[in-house]
């Protein structure tokens, strides 16, 4: 199967909501995103030029920080192949933009994903990565340019975006991307593995998943709903005590009882480091894994708390838990392998390489050129 069609998607999605009962279904809705009014659906793929450089807007500048100034010589060959795919693709919309925010933020995990690769004394190409809300797919676009033997699973749950990844990836890959609609044709395991994954052949409980090195779950933790993100780690259980965990960002959704579901299965984070102003020597992501123990304890024992009603208590807790992810910057053994790289080609670099184009591509999306008009250059993603 190679490029989808609106009507495809469709029509296997209602297959879909068809078998399962309404409660699974419910839990594998892009339910932050119908919170924010965020358009979580298209009509026809001509509309996909709004997902090119989505959720990210008015970072680039931002990112090229969070990057220690810059590009390595190699990343930036990586950065320069993927933006004229980029480039290629929404030209054919009439609506050519660089992809500029969400791509060079997606170096940040390609270089997390690099440091842990040497922490496990392998190269990037072999690890496997399951990727859960890819976005506008650029860290799975930039890994299949690395090696076209990269072993990257995508899951997406929201029809819009879905698409896009899937026309982007196939416009760059062809049929090295295999499209998992339906658990009876698995992926195959010969060569590489690039494997984009609806959202009912990952609520099948019978569909084909391997193990997994590395969980990359961006901006994402706290938007997916509880009991599909309880999903996610039942699905991983077999295999929790084997990987590592990327966050570049926890996500700007309500569902923080997700943390929680991370403590319980024994999650432990190894290099938590958000604050580039203090020390650009490391890498501003979170990484973590799961210990091999029994499952921690979270709800707090103090009898003092006992005291309170449960409404305070709870709170509380939840300020016991979200410090553990958000407030203690912590540098560990592994951190040694997540080092900010020092650049080669920095931010004059790149603007130089843009303005190759002569002013044919666009520096700004329509969203930003929005922002724009209404003198607001913050991010846009929140109502």
């Amino acid at each position: 199967m190679s490029d989808i069609s609106v009507k495809l998607y469709e029509e296997c999605q209602a297959s879909a909501i068809k078998k399962f009962p309404p409660y699974l279904v419910r839990e594998f809705l892009p339910l932050t995103f119908h919170d924010v009014q965020f358009q979580t659906n298209i009509q026809a793929l001509d509309e996909l030029w709004k997902f090119a450089d989505s959720q990210q807007e008015f970072r680039f500048e931002e990112n090229i920080k969070l990057l220690n100034g810059g590009f390595t010589l190699q990343e930036f060959d990586i950065f320069k192949s993927a933006t004229r795919k980029i480039v290629d693709y929404t030209s054919s919309f009439n609506k050519p933009v660089f992809g500029r925010n969400a791509l060079t933020r997606s170096f940040l995990s390609l270089r997390a994903l690099d440091g842990l690769a040497k922490s496990m004394g392998k190269e990037i190409k072999d690890l496997r990565v399951l990727e859960v809300g890819p976005g506008s797919g650029y860290l799975g676009l930039i890994l299949g340019l690395i090696n076209k033997e990269s072993k990257y699973w995508g899951l997406e749950v929201t029809q819009s975006l879905y698409l896009y990844q899937n026309q982007i990836w196939h416009h760059s890959f062809g049929n090295r991307v295999f499209e998992y609609f339906n658990k009876s044709n698995m992926p195959t395991q010969a060569g590489g593995e690039f494997v984009h994954i609806p959202w009912w052949t990952w609520a099948d409980y019978l569909s084909y998943f391997p193990n997994f090195d590395v969980l990359v779950i961006n901006h994402a933790v706290n938007e997916i709903s509880p009991k599909g993100f309880m999903y996610l780690m039942a699905k991983l259980s077999q295999n929790l005590g084997n990987i590592k965990v990327v966050v570049e960002g926890w996500g700007g959704g309500n569902y923080h009882s997700n943390l929680e579901t991370l403590l319980q299965n024994g999650f432990n984070l190894c290099h938590n480091f958000h604050d580039h102003r203090q020390d650009s020597k490391y890498l501003p992501v979170s990484v973590g894994e799961f210990k091999k123990i029994k499952k921690n304890q979270v709800r707090l024992t103090s009898k003092i708390l006992k005291c309170f009603s449960k409404r305070l208590t709870d709170y509380f807790e939840k300020r016991s838990i979200q410090k553990r992810f958000y407030y203690s910057p912590k540098i560990g053994k592994l951190s040694q392998f997540l080092i900010n790289s020092k650049p080669d080609e920095k931010i004059d670099s790149i603007l130089s390489y843009y303005e190759s184009f002569e002013n044919k591509v666009s520096m700004w999306t329509e969203d930003e050129i929005f922002g724009n008009y209404i003198g607001s250059n913050k991010h846009l993603i929140k109502k």
